[in-house]
């Protein structure tokens, strides 16, 4: 029951596509992973971001999706508007559902990852095919132009976030004291979900994993909210490690 993945590659194995082949390992599952893009970076930072051939992306995920039925489906970055272009032809063309869509725009360990080009793109071609939209909250304020500051800033505008076509958002860390709030909003539920708070200097990868587990629990016919639960159950308690002298890996 494979799941198909679109996303970066991460030559220090912190993020992308190696978090997402990484969590679906723990399950047993297994990945079809198409590389989006290619990029130079390491835990200090992002220096470059090379997309993939358009064409060639849709030529890998048809071969993969000839090996059998896909269940779900995970996006991660995409380098720039033809990617956009060719997933959202994808996923139309072959009908595919249990959407997950992670907005990358930025990266953890610093740097910028797409153009305003591309994010206006991915807004309107990709935002309305997702299941669960997975945004962090200085991503939610791009897509949605509120400025968040407390919970009730992160729940209106998950609820504006909606209204981009989405059928669920997912927002993720707004900190408070010693904890962190996620958030869930679908058009019947509005969800507060509070846990620990992260290490100091935050985590690389996280927002891949998190929104790698949605997939997996959403295409193993989980609703849209029990698989939020499910996952962040397993972030609260997600092993990290250390590389090199950067930030901490999830």
């Amino acid at each position: 029951m494979p799941i198909l993945l679109f996303g970066g590659i991460d030559p220090s194995g912190g993020a992308g596509l190696s978090a997402d082949m990484r969590t679906l390992e723990r399950f047993d599952c297994h990945s079809f992973p198409v590389p989006t893009c290619l990029t130079v970076q390491n835990s200090k930072g992002v220096e470059r971001v090379v997309p993939v051939d358009g064409k060639l992306i849709e030529e890998m995920a048809e071969s993969a999706i000839n090996e059998g039925k896909i269940d779900g489906v995970k996006i991660g970055l995409c380098g720039d508007g033809n990617v956009v272009h060719s997933i959202e032809k994808i996923i139309k063309k072959y009908g595919l559902e249990n959407v997950v869509l992670d907005t990358v725009f930025s990266a953890q360990a610093g740097g910028d990852l797409i153009s305003e080009k591309t994010f206006s793109e991915l807004k309107k071609r990709l935002v309305p095919l997702a299941d669960i939209l997975t945004p962090n909250l200085q991503e939610l304020r791009r897509l949605t132009g509120i400025g968040i500051h407390d919970e009730k800033d992160a729940v209106r505008a998950c609820e504006k976030a909606l209204k981009l076509g989405c059928k669920a958002v997912a927002a993720k860390h707004l900190e408070k004291g010693r904890n962190v709030i996620d958030f869930y909003v679908d058009p019947e539920r509005k969800e507060i979900y509070l846990k620990r708070k992260h290490l100091k200097g935050g985590t690389r990868g996280g927002g891949c994993v998190f929104s790698t587990l949605l997939c997996y629990y959403l295409s193993r016919d989980s609703g849209a909210y029990e698989s939020f639960i499910k996952a962040e159950k397993i972030m609260e308690y997600a092993k990290t490690r250390k590389i090199g002298n950067g930030i901490v890996v999830v």
